[in-house]
């Protein structure tokens, strides 16, 4: 039979109240027995330096024995609370068989542990869900934009960049360094160096103008500040007023009518 640790607890306080018990027996039976008042002394000094030794015996084991055992229970829990604590949350709390290791009344913090995880990954799939289900609404929104939208971290990467850009710039790739990349001279001499002016200062500047070759025409250039939770600066959101295809097709229109 395998005894939990309040069950150990519960035998200590028994033996060492057994051991008291029997002491006080012992001593009573000494006073009311018909030895001399030396012999009565020396049985009575016996039993105490005896009980005394017990106690004593029990209390070394006790206080040797309380924190190894409970350093060696709550073990597994510390190790892991700290893979929790990175951030992993797919864990098999008994992949290393701690139910039949631990002690039943520490296992049961495990059990309440992952019944906290499966919480938190319920949850945090639905947070999942929900943050993708934003992303692509807004994203479907900027590509049905007439206007271009660029967003560059504070690193330089192109975080995002919606379909009338890249059908201007095809070469603008998300998750690649808008700033260490090199690109054609309408590109570094006007829109990088804005960018670069807004990444540098940390702030957004004045509207920008600037002739896009293929385009045969000017665009405007506007700014926004993105920050994160603590209101630092985290990049730079870039709107491309006139970039539009929609009005490329039309102006060849009219050239065709004229």
């Amino acid at each position: 039979m395998k005894y939990t640790f309040s069950n150990k607890i519960r035998i200590i306080i028994i033996v060492l109240f057994i051991i008291t018990l029997v002491q006080g027996l012992l001593i009573t039976k000494i006073l009311h027995s018909n030895a001399t008042l030396d012999v009565i002394k020396g049985n009575i000094s016996n039993t105490i330096v005896i009980s005394i030794f017990f106690s004593f015996t029990i209390t070394i084991l006790l206080y040797f024995y309380l924190p190894v055992f409970l350093k060696t229970s709550l073990k597994p829990i510390h190790k892991k609370l700290k893979e929790i604590g990175k951030g992993s949350y797919n864990i098999d709390l008994n992949s290393d068989n701690s139910k039949n290791k631990m002690d039943s009344e520490f296992y049961a913090i495990v059990e309440s542990i992952s019944e906290m995880l499966d919480v938190i990954l319920v949850f945090d799939n639905l947070k999942k869900v929900k943050i993708i289900e934003q992303t692509n609404r807004i994203k479907a929104i900027l590509n049905l934009a007439n206007e271009g939208f660029l967003v560059v971290s504070k690193k330089g990467e192109i975080a995002y960049v919606n379909d009338p850009v890249k059908s201007v710039y095809p070469i603008f790739e998300e998750d690649s360094n808008f700033v260490e990349k090199s690109f054609q001279s309408d590109i570094e001499n006007n829109l990088k160096k804005y960018v670069l002016n807004i990444l540098n200062n940390q702030t957004k500047s004045e509207d920008f103008s600037y002739y896009v070759s293929s385009l045969k025409r000017h665009i405007t250039l506007s700014s926004a500040i993105v920050k994160d939770e603590n209101s630092k600066f985290n990049g730079v959101v870039i709107r491309m007023s006139n970039i539009e295809k929609k009005k490329i097709e039309k102006n060849k229109e009219n050239e065709v009518k004229i």
